[in-house]
């Protein structure tokens, strides 16, 4: 995360590393305000580093909005009463001389990172990803094509993260634009701060509001959480604050934006209010997590007044209780390399896994925590601290040097994802435009057999598994006999008791999938095939509610609902005289929990027993019902297995199959169908 920074030293602390920059706050560098922004980014650490107390962790990223606002509309507030006007090229470009070199670092490195040390098609939305990034739209980007940021089935990207960069980029963008409009059209000075106090105000309390009315308990939250509208009352809250702050030493015939305290009184409530907001945000961080209701209606707006507490008591208490305990020197120099830290601490957190390493746990956090600061200080001290010191970028004639590093980037971006697979994390068919054949798009929604003459009418169904799994295979089913078609619904096996637990995160996805025997009747009076294979398994061996406590495959309380859920799906696809092709389930590999450790949903032991019902089902329906292995196809070794035949048979999120899979699959799966066709 990035905030800006304050200029001159208050000699409370010296430090030659540290560099001298514009003050938001009048006076002298503020170094509890660095301290801050270093617990903030141990907050963000322990939350995707694994620390299982922390499982709302997420939020020191509005404690870094807060401050950004607060420091931002402080510098613009503090430019117009010096100079009448706000010099927005010259804003703007000191942003860029600020942020842009890390980031482009970090571009460069990840992309050689998923080009070389990745497996192929790991990330098939990578250059979307580093584009988005680097042009300060991820969120947006990751809001149009990923599913949920505290639930994903797909491999985590390396730049997830870069979602909030989006966020306080586009707030940089416009913020001042909002600021200058009102400050231009007040009569003065001091109307002109209310003026934009009360805009601040307003703007925060509608983001909080409309954040809380698009909530619903269960559902995708990655809209709100990511959008720039929903998540701008953090920011806001800090412009409140530089707001309030500024009036009061304006009030005082004082410039800046840290009026001190006055009175005993006043000092020790300020304090206090700093304390507790202190308290308040890491009892939040560990209690509320990114499913939690509470998080969405009225959670980050706590946190972020919380934050602007906390910073009140820093500027306006000097040498109290709270700016001293953050003046110290560890998380000054923390502080100072936060928004490396941030930019690095992903592809770290992502490339550095227990597969990698072999470490878990305590060791695990260890090194990574390590690395991503020693690599945040090498970027600060040989890449970013040269640039800021260096007279670049200070006028609007010297823009040629970041226009040239962004297009260098861009250049390796391209060139580092070419032949690789650029379709959104959301199309996990690999299906991209006009390349999908026309065989390929009936495998993914079939309308009708009609025109089939004597070939074998086939209809897969499932979860998106099947999906993956019928695409594959639709260009060479022809070969075979078979005119293959799919009607898969992402998200929706048999099992349907709520609620469910998926990599941790309590709810539902996908409320519609308990209409599934309606969905299938109407396929088999709408279509009339002749066999309905049936793939599922990914939602079979989640943590579900039955019998009114958690259960999974395996225990028998789930074991006899997940058998009856077979036998009803069984009875339905077969009304229509089709016979029934069980697909057994493969192993999946979702990647591992923070702390390195492999999620639950992914033991072996769960598939193993689901394929065990398979097959009971499977016997006690001869003549109907057939088993096909699948997963002695895809896992012939009996464990996950990325690549067969020197081909990638699975997708990076470890449960969907590739084209290549399909390939793979074709000989072995498709003449099975056609016996069973046609016995």
């Amino acid at each position: 995360m990035t905030t800006p920074t304050p200029e001159a030293p208050r000699h409370r602390f010296h430090a030659d590393a540290l560099v001298d920059r514009p003050s938001a706050t009048g006076g002298g560098r503020v170094f509890g305000l660095d301290g801050l922004r270093a617990v903030a980014v141990l907050l963000v650490l322990g939350f995707h580093f694994g620390i299982g107390w922390l499982g709302g962790g997420f939020f020191g990223v509005d404690v870094f909005y807060v401050l950004s606002g607060f420091l931002i509309t402080g510098l613009l507030l503090a430019e117009f009463e010096r100079r009448d006007r706000i010099g927005l090229g010259a804003f703007w470009l000191r942003r860029a001389r600020r942020l842009l070199p890390a980031l482009l670092l970090v571009l460069v490195a990840v992309t050689l990172m998923v080009r070389f040390a990745e497996p192929a098609g790991t990330y098939p939305g990578f250059r979307g990803a580093a584009l988005s990034a680097l042009f300060y739209v991820s969120n947006w980007w990751q809001v149009a094509t990923s599913g949920n940021y505290f639930v994903s089935t797909a491999a985590t990207s390396p730049l997830t993260h870069t979602w909030s960069l989006a966020v306080e980029e586009q707030f940089y963008l416009a913020w001042p634009l909002v600021v200058l409009a009102v400050l231009h059209l007040a009569r003065s000075f001091r109307r002109g701060v209310r003026a934009v106090l009360v805009v601040a105000a307003v703007g925060a309390v509608a983001s909080a509001v409309e954040m809380a009315a698009l909530f619903h308990p269960g559902g995708n939250t990655t809209r709100l959480y990511f959008g720039t509208d929903t998540h701008a009352q953090s920011v806001l809250v800090g412009a409140v604050l530089a707001c309030l702050l500024t009036l009061v030493a304006r009030r005082r015939g004082a410039t800046g934006m840290d009026p001190a305290v006055r009175g005993v009184r006043a000092r020790v409530a300020v304090t206090a209010a700093g304390l507790v907001g202190a308290v308040v945000v890491l009892v939040v961080s560990r209690l509320l997590g990114g499913a939690s209701p509470a998080t969405y209606r009225g959670g980050f707006l706590l946190v972020a007044l919380c934050s602007a507490a906390v910073i009140a008591a820093v500027v306006t208490v000097q040498r109290g209780p709270v700016d001293r305990f953050l003046s110290v020197a560890p998380l000054v120099w923390l502080g100072t390399l936060s928004y490396g830290i941030y930019l690095w601490h992903y592809p770290v957190a992502v490339y550095l896994d227990a597969a990698r390493t072999g470490l878990h746990g305590v060791a695990l956090l260890t090194l990574r925590s390590v690395v991503t600061v020693a690599v945040a200080a090498a970027s600060f001290y040989l890449v970013e601290r040269p640039v800021i010191e260096r007279r670049f970028w200070r006028t609007l004639r010297s823009a040629g040097p970041a226009a040239v590093a962004v297009g260098v980037t861009v250049a390796v971006v391209v060139a580092g994802t070419a032949g690789q697979a650029t379709a959104a994390p959301t199309s996990p068919a690999g299906l991209a435009g006009t390349r999908a054949t026309a065989a390929e798009w009936r495998a993914v929604h079939l309308a009708s057999f009609d025109g089939s003459g004597h070939r074998l009418r086939v209809l897969i169904v499932g979860d998106s598994l099947a999906l993956t799994v019928a695409v594959g295979m639709a260009p060479y089913a022809g070969a075979y006999g078979i005119d293959l078609g799919g009607r898969s619904h992402t998200g929706c096996g048999v099992a349907v008791a709520l609620p469910l637990s998926d990599h941790g995160v309590v709810g539902d996805l996908f409320p519609n999938c308990p209409t599934w025997p309606t969905w299938w009747s109407d396929d088999v009076r709408q279509l009339h095939p002749q066999v309905i294979g049936l793939v599922i398994g990914f939602w079979e061996v989640m943590d579900r509610v039955v019998d009114g406590r958690w259960q999974h495959l395996g225990d028998p309380g789930f074991d006899a609902y997940e058998t009856a859920q077979l036998e009803r799906a069984v009875a339905i696809l077969s009304s229509g005289g089709a016979k029934v092709a069980l697909f057994t389930a493969p192993y999946f590999h979702t990647g591992e929990q923070p702390d390195g450790s492999p999620w639950p949903q992914d033991d072996p032991a769960r598939v193993d027993r689901l394929n065990q019902l398979l097959g009971e089902v499977a016997r006690r329906r001869p003549g109907v019902v057939s088993l096909v292995p699948l997963n002695r196809f895809l896992d012939p070794q009996g464990r996950f297995t990325w690549t067969l035949d020197g081909h990638v048979v699975r997708q990076g999120d470890g449960v969907h199959t590739t084209l290549a899979g399909g390939t793979y699959l074709a000989p072995r799966v498709l003449p099975l169908l056609a016996t069973i066709g046609r016995s």
